[in-house]
Protein backbone atom coordinates (compact mmCIF):
# COMPACT_ATOMS: atom_id res chain seq x y z
CA UNK A 1 0.00 0.00 0.00
CA UNK A 2 1.05 3.51 -0.63
CA UNK A 3 -0.20 6.58 1.36
CA UNK A 4 -0.10 9.09 -1.64
CA UNK A 5 0.25 12.26 0.11
CA UNK A 6 0.08 14.53 -3.23
CA UNK A 7 -3.95 13.49 -3.24
CA UNK A 8 -4.53 15.08 0.21
CA UNK A 9 -2.69 18.20 -0.14
CA UNK A 10 -4.26 18.84 -3.50
CA UNK A 11 -7.59 18.47 -2.31
CA UNK A 12 -7.29 20.33 0.78
CA UNK A 13 -7.09 24.14 1.80
CA UNK A 14 -4.35 23.91 4.67
CA UNK A 15 -0.90 24.98 3.89
CA UNK A 16 -1.80 25.29 -0.02
CA UNK A 17 -2.28 28.48 -1.77
CA UNK A 18 -3.14 26.10 -4.82
CA UNK A 19 -5.77 24.25 -3.18
CA UNK A 20 -8.20 22.17 -5.05
CA UNK A 21 -5.82 21.78 -7.97
CA UNK A 22 -6.83 17.71 -8.51
CA UNK A 23 -9.26 16.95 -11.14
CA UNK A 24 -11.61 15.05 -8.56
CA UNK A 25 -11.98 18.07 -7.15
CA UNK A 26 -13.95 20.31 -9.66
CA UNK A 27 -16.73 21.81 -8.12
CA UNK A 28 -19.26 20.37 -9.53
CA UNK A 29 -17.93 16.80 -7.33
CA UNK A 30 -16.63 18.50 -4.10
CA UNK A 31 -18.60 19.60 -1.14
CA UNK A 32 -18.82 23.40 -0.93
CA UNK A 33 -19.81 25.59 2.17
CA UNK A 34 -20.17 28.74 -0.53
CA UNK A 35 -22.69 28.50 -3.63
CA UNK A 36 -22.24 29.87 -7.02
CA UNK A 37 -22.57 33.67 -6.68
CA UNK A 38 -19.85 33.29 -2.80
CA UNK A 39 -23.01 33.45 -0.38
CA UNK A 40 -22.05 31.45 2.83
CA UNK A 41 -24.20 28.36 2.95
CA UNK A 42 -23.01 26.33 5.90
CA UNK A 43 -25.01 27.58 8.64
CA UNK A 44 -28.45 26.69 6.97
CA UNK A 45 -27.91 22.58 7.14
CA UNK A 46 -30.73 22.43 4.67
CA UNK A 47 -30.22 24.39 2.24
CA UNK A 48 -26.32 23.27 2.58
CA UNK A 49 -27.18 19.63 1.96
CA UNK A 50 -28.79 20.28 -0.93
CA UNK A 51 -26.35 21.94 -2.62
CA UNK A 52 -24.30 19.40 -1.69
CA UNK A 53 -26.60 16.49 -2.82
CA UNK A 54 -23.84 15.59 -5.44
CA UNK A 55 -21.17 15.98 -4.11
CA UNK A 56 -18.57 12.98 -4.09
CA UNK A 57 -15.92 14.39 -2.41
CA UNK A 58 -14.98 16.59 0.93
CA UNK A 59 -13.59 20.00 0.73
CA UNK A 60 -12.05 20.14 4.05
CA UNK A 61 -11.06 24.13 4.93
CA UNK A 62 -9.55 23.82 8.19
CA UNK A 63 -6.78 25.50 9.41
CA UNK A 64 -3.61 23.70 10.26
CA UNK A 65 -1.39 20.85 9.13
CA UNK A 66 -3.75 18.39 6.76
CA UNK A 67 -5.34 15.46 8.39
CA UNK A 68 -4.06 12.21 7.35
CA UNK A 69 -7.23 10.30 5.37
CA UNK A 70 -7.22 6.61 5.14
CA UNK A 71 -9.24 7.90 1.04
CA UNK A 72 -5.73 8.75 0.23
CA UNK A 73 -4.13 5.22 0.93
CA UNK A 74 -3.93 2.91 -2.20
CA UNK A 75 -2.68 -0.29 -3.47
CA UNK A 76 0.39 0.50 -5.03
CA UNK A 77 1.06 -2.75 -6.62
CA UNK A 78 2.57 -2.39 -10.07
CA UNK A 79 3.92 -3.89 -13.13
CA UNK A 80 7.01 -1.79 -14.84
CA UNK A 81 9.45 -2.26 -17.96
CA UNK A 82 11.83 -0.55 -17.11
CA UNK A 83 14.23 -1.27 -19.66
CA UNK A 84 14.28 -2.79 -23.43
CA UNK A 85 17.29 -3.14 -26.08
CA UNK A 86 16.64 -3.80 -29.72
CA UNK A 87 19.65 -3.98 -32.11
CA UNK A 88 20.46 -5.17 -35.28
CA UNK A 89 23.86 -6.18 -35.92
CA UNK A 90 24.90 -6.35 -40.05
CA UNK A 91 25.98 -9.48 -42.27
CA UNK A 92 29.20 -9.09 -42.29
CA UNK A 93 29.06 -9.42 -46.51
CA UNK A 94 28.39 -6.03 -45.95
CA UNK A 95 30.85 -4.73 -43.11
CA UNK A 96 33.94 -5.91 -44.34
CA UNK A 97 33.05 -3.82 -47.82
CA UNK A 98 34.18 -1.02 -45.32
CA UNK A 99 36.67 -2.16 -43.93
CA UNK A 100 34.78 -3.19 -41.05
CA UNK A 101 34.37 -6.64 -39.07
CA UNK A 102 31.52 -5.73 -37.27
CA UNK A 103 28.80 -3.19 -37.05
CA UNK A 104 25.69 -3.31 -34.61
CA UNK A 105 22.57 -0.51 -34.79
CA UNK A 106 20.43 -0.39 -31.25
CA UNK A 107 18.16 1.70 -29.51
CA UNK A 108 17.51 1.50 -25.46
CA UNK A 109 14.80 2.67 -24.13
CA UNK A 110 14.13 3.12 -20.07
CA UNK A 111 10.76 3.66 -17.68
CA UNK A 112 9.10 2.56 -21.12
CA UNK A 113 6.17 1.78 -19.52
CA UNK A 114 4.39 1.12 -15.85
CA UNK A 115 0.70 -0.58 -15.61
CA UNK A 116 -0.94 0.04 -12.13
CA UNK A 117 -3.75 1.55 -10.52
CA UNK A 118 -2.22 3.99 -8.39
CA UNK A 119 -3.22 7.38 -8.99
CA UNK A 120 -0.07 9.27 -8.13
CA UNK A 121 3.08 9.48 -10.29
CA UNK A 122 4.46 6.46 -9.31
CA UNK A 123 3.97 3.83 -6.52
CA UNK A 124 7.51 3.26 -6.36
CA UNK A 125 8.18 5.83 -3.66
CA UNK A 126 10.74 4.10 -1.75
CA UNK A 127 13.69 5.37 -3.77
CA UNK A 128 13.67 9.14 -3.14
CA UNK A 129 14.64 8.60 0.64
CA UNK A 130 14.18 5.78 3.15
CA UNK A 131 13.29 8.01 5.52
CA UNK A 132 9.48 8.18 4.41
CA UNK A 133 9.14 4.65 3.25
CA UNK A 134 5.32 3.71 1.08
CA UNK A 135 4.52 7.80 1.39
CA UNK A 136 4.55 9.61 -1.79
CA UNK A 137 4.88 13.05 -0.99
CA UNK A 138 5.88 15.85 -3.74
CA UNK A 139 7.79 12.52 -5.56
CA UNK A 140 8.89 14.23 -9.35
CA UNK A 141 7.51 11.12 -11.87
CA UNK A 142 10.63 8.73 -13.43
CA UNK A 143 11.61 10.04 -16.97
CA UNK A 144 11.23 8.60 -19.85
CA UNK A 145 14.39 7.98 -21.77
CA UNK A 146 16.00 6.89 -25.04
CA UNK A 147 19.18 5.97 -26.19
CA UNK A 148 20.24 5.80 -29.73
CA UNK A 149 23.60 4.29 -30.83
CA UNK A 150 26.05 2.33 -32.90
CA UNK A 151 29.18 -0.26 -31.81
CA UNK A 152 31.48 -0.43 -34.98
CA UNK A 153 34.62 -2.61 -34.55
CA UNK A 154 36.90 -2.15 -37.05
Amino acid sequence: DVFNANKVMMTTWADNNYNNMSAEMSSDKRWRNFDDMGNEIRYSPEVLAEFNKDATIWNPTSIGRPICMSYAVEDGSFLRLQTATVGYTLPRAWTAKAGLSRVRFYVTGYNLFTLTGYSGYDPEVDIATGLTPNIDNDRYPRSRTFTFGAQLTF
